[in-house]
Order: C-alpha cells, then sequence, then structure tokens
C-alpha cells in the first residue's frame, strides 16, 4: 500500500463504489480519519442464509484511534444499517463535550406528536365545518402547508393560496420535489366562484402581521377574499412569545364577525416542530454530555432545560445570553 504521510489528504472508500449500497468512504488529513456512512447492502441469490452484507473495516480498525467520528448522510440502510453491527469493533464512544441544545418545549411534558396528528386534527375540523374554511399557518412550514391540502381533498373541498409568501414557499417546494401531485390550486380571483362548503383558503399571517392575508380578511379589506358568519378559521400554529398582542387583534376582529375560530387549544391543528421534555431526557442518555448549553428560548425557557439536563446527571450547565 502507497504509504500515508501525515499531511495527505485522502479519500477511500471502503464500500459502496463498484457496487450499490454498503457506502462506507473515508477521508485522512493531519494524521486523522473521519468515515463517511457505515452502511449495509443486502445478499444475492449466492450467499444462502446471510441476511445482510457488511464492508470491510479491518483497515480503519487497525487504525481506530485515529478515527475522529462517523457523520451519517440520512437515513437509508445503506448508509448507516451497519452501525449496530459495526459499532464496538471500531471503539469512534468517547462521549460529547457539550450539547447545545433547543429549550422551546422544555417545559412541555411528554413527546412532541407527529405530523400526522396534525393532519388528522385539520381533517377533522374541516370535515365538521358547514361554510368557507381559511387556515393561517407559519408560511415556511412545507409540511404543514401538505397536510392542509390533503385535509381538504379528504373532504373534497378546493384550495385557494392567500399570501405571497406561502406562493413563494410552495415554488420552491415544488423546484426541489415536494408537493408533487397535488391538486390545482384556486386562483386568489376566482374563490369567491367557489361554492364556500367546497373551499379552503390556506393565508399567511398566523402571528397576527398586519399586512398578511389573514389580517385583511379578517378586517374585511382583503381584495378577493371575505369571510361570513359561520365560516370557520383554523390557526394551524402556535403563538410566538411577543406576539400575543397581534395575534389578539387579529382573533378579536374575526369573532367579532361571527366567525367560527379553531387554535390549538380546541383541536389538535397544529403540532410543534421542537423536542418536548420526554425527547431532552432522552437525547441526554444518548448523548451524555459533559456540559448542556440550552439555547433558542427566553429566560424562562433556557431555566427550564437547565434543571432538565442537571436531573439527568449532566456535569455542568452554561446559560448564554446574546454575546457571550
Amino acid at each position: 500500500m502507497t504509504k500515508i504521510n501525515h499531511d495527505d489528504l485522502i479519500f477511500l472508500p471502503l464500500g459502496g463504489s463498484g457496487e450499490i449500497g454498503m457506502n462506507a468512504n473515508l477521508y485522512h488529513y493531519k494524521g486523522r480519519w473521519l468515515m463517511i456512512d457505515l452502511g449495509i447492502s443486502f445478499p444475492d441469490d449466492t450467499m444462502p442464509g446471510v441476511d445482510v452484507v457488511l464492508p470491510d473495516l479491518r483497515f480503519i480498525e487497525e487504525r481506530s484511534e485515529n478515527l475522529e467520528a462517523i457523520i451519517l448522510t440520512h437515513a437509508h440502510e445503506d448508509h448507516f444499517g451497519a452501525i449496530p453491527y459495526l459499532w464496538e469493533r471500531l471503539q469512534g464512544d468517547e462521549g460529547v463535550m457539550a450539547l447545545i441544545g433547543d429549550s422551546t418545549n422544555a417545559m412541555v411534558p411528554g413527546h412532541t406528536p407527529s405530523e400526522a396528528v396534525a393532519c388528522a386534527g385539520l381533517t377533522k375540523v374541516i370535515a365538521e365545518a358547514e361554510n368557507m374554511v381559511a387556515v393561517t399557518c407559519f408560511a415556511s412550514n412545507v409540511a404543514r402547508i401538505e397536510s392542509i391540502i390533503t385535509a381538504a381533498s379528504a373532504n373534497n373541498r378546493s384550495v385557494c393560496i392567500a399570501g405571497r409568501a406561502l406562493n413563494r414557499t410552495i415554488s420552491a417546494a415544488k423546484e426541489v420535489g415536494y408537493l408533487r401531485d397535488i391538486p390545482d390550486f384556486v386562483p386568489e380571483s376566482d374563490a369567491s366562484l367557489i361554492p364556500r362548503e367546497n373551499l379552503v383558503v390556506i393565508c399567511t399571517g398566523s402571528q397576527g402581521e398586519s399586512r398578511a392575508a389573514m389580517a385583511r380578511i379578517a378586517n374585511g379589506m382583503h381584495e378577493q377574499i371575505s369571510l361570513n358568519a359561520r365560516d370557520t378559521v383554523i390557526f394551524s400554529s402556535r403563538k410566538i412569545p411577543g406576539n400575543e398582542q397581534a395575534i389578539g387583534r387579529v382573533q378579536d376582529a374575526l369573532l367579532r364577525g361571527r366567525v367560527h375560530l379553531v387554535t390549538d387549544e380546541e383541536a389538535d391543528v397544529h403540532v410543534s416542530g421542537h423536542p418536548s421534555r420526554d425527547e431532552l431526557t432522552e437525547m441526554y442518555s444518548l448523548i451524555r454530555p459533559k456540559i448542556a448549553i440550552p439555547v433558542h428560548g427566553t429566560a424562562r425557557h433556557l431555566l427550564a432545560h437547565a434543571e432538565l439536563a442537571e436531573n439527568c446527571q449532566v456535569a455542568q450547565t452554561l446559560i448564554p445570553e446574546n454575546g457571550d
């Protein structure tokens, strides 16, 4: 074998080249190795009794003290499936110095539900609605947009998109392969032509933004879309701290118009994208960091996260402020 010098930049595939599957790629620099993926392949007809095929790791096993880390690119078995079989042979369990973690739901007990829960909740609320339904959500939440479209289709309703940010997100999502096989949208200019009981409008403005579609619809200022008494408006989002007053103004305007208002307090129309306490606890049990650094939250969230980490036997917690 060619001699490897300390400063050589080297790429060495141990699996996945010349074959489909069993990806395991090594990179070397400054005397250290990095492994990208550690996957399995599946046996063919010439391998009776064999369940999985694993890459040959003898080269890196002999140098395991210089293996810095294993990085997994994604959760397909040909990229991560060999981990449970080969982990112990690499010796890649030194622990983690610090875990810098999301604190948004540090005060929320249990587990965060999956998006399927929100989709089912939206489907149920739309099924119970008598007239037009308007749903507002974060414009960047492609999974939620898809859930609303699915819920509308399940109830034989067409979908209209109101708000430039939503249209931008949907266009970008389609360009990279998301939101495929969905029905054509009703243009805003044609919304009034659709029977109200057959229409769902997805709107920007879940945080009460005064210029967003939801606020303009609530205040009767939208050019094409209006609400009537007994229509239903769903807030498929959570209140970001600091936005309570703005959201309250929009919701009050809706209620004054005798609109049926549904939030995540009345039905399962929203799920968080952040881990709750049980998931944070599980993460600490798996990672076992020496230091916990709570981020992404107010002081109350950070302190709750720090207390949880201490209860998980993390030796030290550091709570940063911006600029620290």
